[in-house]
């Protein structure tokens, strides 16, 4: 399986996407994402390079179920560390990784947008992928 992060909607504080999952027959998931802003690659305050990626099934207590995010050898995002894609609404929920959503939606009325459905659209995701991805991160910074 292949995805594709689609990056179109840069503010210094978020980053707003389009991922879509394909098989070998086309696309089966389209949702939202929400990242962190720009802030060249530092760590817990900006998104990840674009660039191509591999997620991988990662669980833990606190998130469950939810994907690591590492270089297609294996290796640590440069600069970066424990990369992930898991549920959240809210850009404070990022802590530099990737929500992914069905739609934005200013939940908290901040000015910012806000995911919805989350936990529902990576269960989704983990049904469709449960043994991971890769993907690309396309966009402009």
């Amino acid at each position: 399986m292949n995805a594709i992060l689609h990056r179109s909607n840069y503010r210094d504080e978020q980053t707003e996407g389009r991922f879509v999952l394909y098989d070998q027959n086309g696309p089966i998931l389209s949702c939202v994402t929400l990242e962190l802003g720009w802030k060249d690659n530092a760590p817990d305050v900006s998104c990840i390079p674009k660039g191509t990626y591999k997620a991988v099934l990662r669980i833990s207590e606190n998130l469950g179920k939810h994907y690591r995010v590492l270089q297609p050898d294996g290796s640590e995002v440069p600069g970066r560390s424990w990369i992930l894609i898991h549920i959240g609404n809210f850009k404070a929920d990022i802590k530099g990784c990737i929500l992914v959503g069905r739609a934005y939606v200013d939940l908290n009325a901040d000015d910012y947008a806000d995911v919805t459905a989350s936990g529902a659209t990576l269960e989704r995701l983990l049904e469709l992928a449960p043994d991971g991805f890769d993907f690309e991160i396309t966009g402009e910074h």
